[in-house]
């Protein structure tokens, strides 16, 4: 199995705001992606949901999971 790290990253400091992004490097094609769906996933991985999408580059099926002992969110395949 093939592990990276992923990042939520906020799009902005004004309080009310609730966007941002997903990015990882993808596990299987090394590429850097930013995602803007699975933004709206990030509490429900942290409570322990994988949440399973395809890489916007190559196209494999990857999930995103918390990982609890080390406190990350790890992108699989």
């Amino acid at each position: 199995m093939k592990i990276t790290e992923a990042y939520f990253i906020q799009h902005c400091d004004f309080p009310g705001c609730d966007l941002g992004t997903f990015e990882y490097t993808c596990p299987e094609c090394g590429k850097y992606v930013i995602d803007y769906e699975i933004w709206w996933e990030e509490n429900e991985i942290w409570k322990g949901k994988k949440v399973h999408f395809k890489c916007h580059e190559c196209r494999k099926e990857l999930f995103v999971e918390w990982n609890k002992k080390e406190f990350k969110y790890q992108v699989k395949c």
